[in-house]
C-alpha cells in the first residue's frame, strides 16, 4: 500500500468503481467514493441527490469525471434486470471515470483520512510530543499527505484519537477480574493479565484445565 492513500481492498472489500456495483447504504458509498478522490489526489462533490438517483462529480468544472448511483425498488418480480441489487440497496449505474487533462481539483483530506494514514498513528506513541507541528510533519514524512496548513483538523484529530484511546483502555478494566473468577470457576486452569505501571491492558493468557493437564503429563 502506497503511504498516504487509504486500503480500499481491506476497508471495502474493493479498490475499483464499475457498473453494477452495489452499496447496501448511502453513507457506505459516500465514504468509498471519498477515499478513491482522496488516493487520486481529487475532491469530489455530490451534485444530485433526489430520491432514487444519486449522482457524484469531480469538483472541478472542467472535469468530466462523474458516477451516478440508482437505489433500487422493492420489486414486484425476482427476475429482473437489476436482480444482482439487493432490494433498498444502491448500485453503480453509470460512469465516466477519467478525470479531464485540464482537471485542476485537488484532494482534500478529511478527519477520518488523516486518522488513518501511517503517520499521524506513528506520532500518538506514548512519550512523544503530539505538538501540532510534529504531528503535521510526521504525516508529511510518513504519510506524504500535507496537512501543515490545517491546524484546526490536526487538533480535532488530536482530540478525537484521545478519547477513542481512553474508550478502548475502559474496555479492558474489568477483564483481570474475569480472569481470577474465570480460573476459580475453572480449577486447574490458568490466566495471566499484564498491566503497565498506569493500570493499562497490555496483554492476557488463559489455558483451560484439560490443556494444562495435557502439558503436564
Amino acid at each position: 500500500m502506497e503511504p498516504g492513500k487509504v486500503n480500499r481492498l481491506a476497508k471495502y472489500g474493493r479498490r475499483t468503481i464499475n457498473i453494477r456495483d452495489v452499496f447496501l447504504t448511502a453513507p457506505e458509498s459516500t465514504a468509498f467514493f471519498r477515499d478513491y478522490a482522496f488516493n487520486e489526489n481529487k475532491s469530489l462533490v455530490q451534485k444530485v441527490s433526489a430520491g432514487h438517483r444519486k449522482v457524484w462529480e469531480c469538483t472541478s468544472d472542467v472535469c468530466q469525471w462523474q458516477v451516478t448511483l440508482s437505489k433500487k425498488s422493492k420489486a414486484k418480480r425476482a427476475n429482473t434486470k437489476n436482480s444482482f441489487c439487493p432490494p433498498n440497496a444502491w448500485f453503480v449505474s453509470d460512469t465516466g471515470l477519467l478525470h479531464s487533462p485540464s482537471c485542476d481539483s485537488v484532494g482534500k483530506c478529511s478527519l477520518e483520512q488523516l486518522m488513518e494514514i501511517p503517520g499521524f498513528k506513528s506520532s500518538l506513541v506514548q512519550g512523544l510530543s503530539r505538538a501540532c507541528k510534529r504531528v503535521a510533519a510526521s504525516v508529511q514524512t510518513i504519510g506524504r499527505v500535507n496537512v501543515d496548513h490545517r491546524q484546526a483538523l490536526i487538533y480535532r484529530a488530536i482530540s478525537r484519537a484521545k478519547k477513542m484511546a481512553g474508550v478502548n483502555a475502559d474496555k479492558y478494566d474489568k477483564l483481570p477480574s474475569f480472569l481470577r473468577s474465570f480460573e476459580r470457576q475453572n480449577p486447574g486452569s490458568r490466566v495471566c493479565c499484564q498491566l503497565d505501571s498506569k493500570g493499562r491492558f497490555i496483554r492476557a493468557f488463559l489455558c483451560v484445565d484439560y490443556i494444562v493437564a495435557a502439558q503436564e503429563n
